[in-house]
């Protein structure tokens, strides 16, 4: 589904504290983003979940609550598709550690990472030591709507 030689548009990048309060920011910015692509009601929706479980990801396991680290929210509109990274600057993690949940056994957290991974067409999740842990997204668009 992906096309060659997608062109960026347009990047909007959002700094917040990491404190629970900010994440409404990134979804409201997410919800005006996707009004503006045409997306639907659902798929706004869907987003602003996985964008919501990546920045309370990066506040609870990157920052560890500091409200002094920053999460940065980018949102980047192309021809064919609208990317959305949320990066910390916690210690990192390896994802192949990330055992898959059992549906017999469900506790509160653990499902943030599996539930995005439903919501969006693509997910790739980059953990470094030195950088912290980047949680890129991918929507793709159908024809048209990223040129309004």
């Amino acid at each position: 589904m992906a096309l060659e030689g997608s062109k960026v548009r347009d990047v909007i990048e959002l700094k917040i504290p990491s404190a629970p309060e900010y994440i409404r920011l990134a979804r409201l910015t997410l919800a005006g983003i996707g009004s503006q692509l045409q997306l639907s009601f659902d798929e706004i929706e869907d987003l602003k979940i996985a964008v919501a479980e990546a920045c309370t990801n990066a506040l609870l396991y990157g920052s560890q609550n500091n409200r002094q680290e920053e999460i940065i929210i980018r949102y980047l509109i192309e021809d064919n598709k609208l990317t959305i990274s949320v990066l910390d600057n916690g210690s990192g993690f390896d994802c192949s550690e990330i055992a898959v949940p059992n549906p017999e056994d469900l506790t509160p957290g653990g499902l943030g990472l599996f539930l995005i991974k439903a919501l969006v067409d693509e997910v790739n999740i980059l953990g470094c030591p030195e950088r912290g842990t980047e949680v890129t997204m991918v929507k793709y668009l159908s024809e048209g709507r990223a040129n309004v």
